[in-house]
């Protein structure tokens, strides 16, 4: 195993790992916490699934941004960029 397997077992847990969270915390909000669904009485149908699909986009937009950010990280081995700083 050398350093580029490495690599490629970090980006794949890197890109696994929103997923992953996902996966995981539905049920446990759904099931445990017992959250119950959204009833608001000012909007409409059409609007709260408006709402919904963007949140999701902005979900998986911001997913693929930290990802492709973290698998660069790991590409060039940079640790702490220095905007972090």
């Amino acid at each position: 195993m050398g350093p580029n397997s490495k690599q490629t077992k970090i980006s794949v847990i890197i890109i696994t790992c929103p997923f992953a969270i996902f996966l995981a915390s539905t049920p446990i909000n759904l099931i445990f916490i017992n959250i119950n669904a959204i009833g608001i009485g000012i909007y409409s149908k059409t609007q709260i699934c408006i709402i919904i699909s963007a949140t999701l986009i902005l979900i998986v937009n911001h997913s693929l941004l930290m990802t492709t950010t973290k698998i660069t990280r790991v590409k060039f081995k940079m640790y702490v960029t220095p905007e972090e700083y």
